[in-house]
């Protein structure tokens, strides 16, 4: 299960709608409930505060959640070069 100190380090990484971000990736995934269902908006919702124990889903959270870390990441890292190609410009 999903542990408050997680539910919020994943809110923090995915930011704005994570529930869309997280059924994006299930369905890129082909990871569907019983019989090709997609799993509901409700359900990812109690898996992710941790009401409802899925393993598949609590792994394909944390998966959504260090991609979108390592993308912030990268984008951190270009934005501070960009930054300090620009102060060295007007030095």
């Amino acid at each position: 299960m999903i542990n408050p100190e997680e539910h919020t380090a994943i809110l923090k990484s995915l930011g704005i709608k994570p529930i869309q971000k997280i059924q994006k990736y299930l369905v890129l995934h082909n990871i569907t409930f019983k019989k090709k269902e997609l799993y509901s908006d409700d359900m990812i919702t109690e898996i992710l505060s941790g009401k409802t124990e899925n393993i598949t889903i609590e792994n394909a959270i944390f998966t959504v959640s260090y991609q979108h870390l390592m993308k912030n990441e990268k984008k951190q890292g270009a934005l501070g070069i960009l930054v300090d190609n620009q102060k060295e410009e007007f030095e």
